[in-house]
């Protein structure tokens, strides 16, 4: 049985990739967290607008494009 690293933070991301959130289409994750260590999403808008969210500001509709 493997031994976890218990200082390696265990990410497990749930791919958003094509979802569609509003006028936001997810277009890939970032190398960029925000302050709970949550991916940044690459999104654009219908308008054509390109804009870094979280999953969560993402679900709340917590966003202007």
């Amino acid at each position: 049985m493997k031994k976890r690293n218990e200082t390696a933070p265990d990410y497990r991301m749930k791919d958003m990739t094509g979802q569609r959130f509003g006028h936001l289409t997810v277009l890939y994750p970032t190398e960029k967290r925000d302050r709970d260590q949550s991916v940044i999403w690459h999104c654009r808008c219908d308008c054509g607008n390109e804009v870094e969210l979280s999953r969560g500001d993402l679900q709340r509709k917590n966003y202007i494009s």
